[in-house]
């Protein structure tokens, strides 16, 4: 083997298991960091190993790898990997000013190592931000003034279909769904938990999760919830598609805030929770 294949391989390797370890465990704002990071070091590794060779084969050794993951998913269904879609723009991002980086002087390098730090900085702390505007805008998901949430059957421990006690509240409803292999719906146990708390004092609002059933769990929703020492209400949903008929949706976690069976808001959990204290007005 090559150490051009073997680079193209490392390119690979680097997008299965780098940073798709990072995506599930870490979210995806750490996840882009890294993209950032690693295609820097990397394009700046392969410029220096194949000084000789052409340009563009040494960009091909670059962005083959990457282009071999991403790509092909995204020209099948773009919609359902939009989550990620950030992930690999970081990764072209960072190529590009690794080839800054290793092309120019010691001012360009300075100024390059600067915008990565900022940009860094920047999609972290405003990741969340764009991710909810790019998912949950009705421009890649069904409108949500279209969408019937009593279409989706939701269970309790016991396997009982509660949509109407559910739906029939006058109550507002904060509902989050989410997956057991999901790290950054996990990830949001604890600041679900604390608004359990104050939904119950609240009076006029109703918190409940409802996590999406797969065949891959290794564990029931239930158990996950008790091993975090939560106390918030779990409800199951059977199956992905039905999720993805009903509510035209391919990600979690996503939080619906309902009223008279009216969905209200689609996005993030702390900006639902910011529509709810809207709407009651405090």
């Amino acid at each position: 083997m090559n150490k051009i294949t073997q680079n193209i391989i490392i390119s690979i390797g680097i997008n299965i298991i780098i940073l798709n370890i990072a995506r599930g465990y870490l979210g995806m704002n750490t996840a882009c960091i890294l993209a950032i990071v690693i295609y820097f070091a990397f394009t700046y590794y392969v410029f220096r190993q194949f000084g000789n060779m052409r340009f563009f084969k040494k960009i091909a050794i670059i962005i083959l790898g990457t282009c071999i993951v991403h790509l092909p998913i995204r020209m099948l269904d773009f919609k359902s990997q939009l989550v990620s879609f950030p992930e690999f723009v970081c990764e072209i991002i960072g190529s590009i000013l690794g080839y800054l980086f290793f092309s120019f002087g010691k001012l360009i390098k300075i100024i390059v190592l600067t915008v990565a730090v900022m940009l860094s900085i920047i999609i972290y702390s405003y990741y969340d931000k764009v991710l909810d505007s790019l998912n949950y805008s009705n421009l890649f998901y069904r409108n949500t003034q279209n969408i019937n949430i009593d279409s989706v059957p939701y269970s309790d421990s016991n396997s009982v279909v509660v949509n109407k006690t559910l739906f029939n509240s006058n109550k507002y409803i904060l509902i989050n769904i989410w997956a057991t292999t999901c790290g950054p719906c996990i990830a949001e146990f604890p600041v679900i938990d604390s608004l359990y708390r104050i939904s119950n004092k609240s009076g006029n609002i109703q918190l409940f999760t409802a996590c999406i059933l797969q065949a891959q769990d290794r564990k029931t929703p239930y158990e996950i919830v008790k091993q975090k020492a939560c106390n918030f209400p779990v409800l199951t949903i059977p199956n992905w598609e039905v999720v993805r008929k009903e509510y035209g949706m391919d990600g979690v976690p996503v939080t619906f805030v309902i009223k008279d069976r009216k969905v209200l808001f689609r996005g993030g959990l702390l900006e639902a929770w910011d529509v709810l204290q809207d709407r009651i007005g405090k």
